[in-house]
């Protein structure tokens, strides 16, 4: 635990990291008001939402192959300085009164940057992480980001309620700026990627070959599909679910909606600290197919909840499933994949959830204007309880087949 503290470069990515997460994340809240209150359209206010998504489908493989190709600090570097100034042109654009498009599309930008920074910085830790430090690391992460899921909404509410909405906007290009001069003292070692800067290589091929190397690894590959397809596609959709379950089924006032949403990353808190502090060793496999399970538990406590305690209780446990899939799940990518294929497999996992996700939006608003919000929980809950149940049956295979040893079994439970 000691050791990752130590770790300079590390904090200065994760403090960069920190400052830019907390401010993009007061400025898509106060964003989707903004646009709201001036346009008085749930369709567009939503629309500002969507586009956060579609440069993820578009742009994920190419920011993959770049990530594997150039320098990593650079890219990330880069990426903040931009997307501090295209926080100071919003600001503008929205001083001078530019119309909603103008706006839709700084906005595009800045969440196409984002791509490209996610998968450059999570392309970076393995290098300047030592393999038994990662699950420290992303367990620190993973605090810092829930902790910041936490602050950021109700910070973002308050200051969107009494200050100017231009101040707030400042507040988020000043903060991609900070971030940048903090990434800028990260020391790594860069060596290019030789296979990708051969003349004779298939550029096109070259960037959508994460698709064909997730087949290589096998857990990996099934972790991609049952989580970052059919779960994110499934679970998508619940920030929709609970303002409906807290008007039709408790019938109790909206101001709850706000105790209820912490639930998610307080969960996923507890679950963060408790890795980070433990010195006992896991077996990520392990953990990876009892998060599935959980989140299934998780939603069917939440599907048969009948007060807010209760609701509130299956909502600790499902962001306790959400952070032990996720921080055990991004650990075991850092190990297997080679440094050379990182950026490219990194892209294609983001490539899945930009697809799904506001898949799974579109498709929950649908459902919710046809069957109950009772029905769809039960429904949804018991094809997450199957997925979790094969992948249970998946590691017992994949424990057979040699892949995991006995004593990592055994030191995993």
């Amino acid at each position: 635990m000691l050791r990752i503290l130590r770790n300079k470069n590390y904090l200065l990515l994760l403090s960069g990291k920190a400052v830019s997460a907390f401010g993009d994340l007061i400025n898509d809240i106060v964003f989707m008001w903004y646009i709201l209150s001036i346009t008085n359209s749930y369709i567009t206010a939503a629309f500002s939402f969507v586009i956060n998504f579609i440069p993820s489908i578009i742009f994920s493989s190419f920011a993959g192959y770049l990530a594997d190709k150039k320098n990593n600090k650079h890219i990330i570097v880069a990426c903040d300085f931009c997307n501090g100034v295209l926080a100071f042109l919003l600001l503008i654009s929205i001083y001078m009164k530019a119309p909603i498009a103008a706006l839709f599309v700084i906005s595009f930008f800045m969440s196409t940057l984002d791509v490209f920074f996610s998968i450059s910085s999570s392309t970076l830790i393995p290098k300047i992480v030592d393999k038994d430090d990662l699950l420290k690391a992303n367990s620190l992460s993973s605090t810092v980001t829930k902790t910041i899921g936490i602050i950021a909404p109700i910070l973002g509410g308050f200051l969107y309620t009494i200050f100017s909405v231009s101040l707030i906007f400042l507040i988020n290009a000043v903060s991609f700026i900070v971030s940048a001069c903090f990434e800028c003292f990260i020391k790594v070692e860069y060596s290019k990627n030789i296979g990708l800067n051969k003349p004779n290589k298939n550029t096109v091929k070259n960037i959508f070959i994460g698709f064909k190397k997730v087949n290589d690894y096998r857990f990996i590959k099934f972790a991609c599909i049952t989580g970052g397809s059919i779960l994110n596609f499934i679970l998508a959709p619940l920030a929709l679910y609970m303002p409906v379950y807290i008007k039709d089924i408790l019938r109790i006032s909206p101001i709850y909606y706000g105790t209820l949403i912490t639930a998610i990353p307080i969960g996923g808190i507890l679950c963060s600290v408790s890795f980070f502090a433990s010195k006992r060793k896991v077996n990520k496999y392990l953990m990876v197919c009892i998060g599935f399970c959980l989140e299934g538990f998780g939603l069917t406590l939440f599907a048969l909840s009948k007060s807010l305690v209760m609701a509130y209780v299956s909502m600790l446990v499902f962001g306790v499933a959400i952070s032990l899939t996720g921080i055990n799940l991004s650990t075991i990518i850092q190990e297997e994949i080679p440094r050379d294929i990182f950026g490219r497999i990194n892209g294609t996992i983001s490539f899945i959830l930009g697809i799904t996700v506001p898949l799974g939006y579109l498709t929950g608003g649908y459902l919710l204007n046809k069957i109950s919000l009772s029905t769809i929980l039960m429904v949804s809950s018991i094809v997450i309880i199957l997925c979790g149940l094969y992948s249970l049956h998946y590691f017992i295979k994949y424990y057979k087949s040699g892949s995991i040893t006995k004593n990592e079994l055994k030191n995993s439970l």
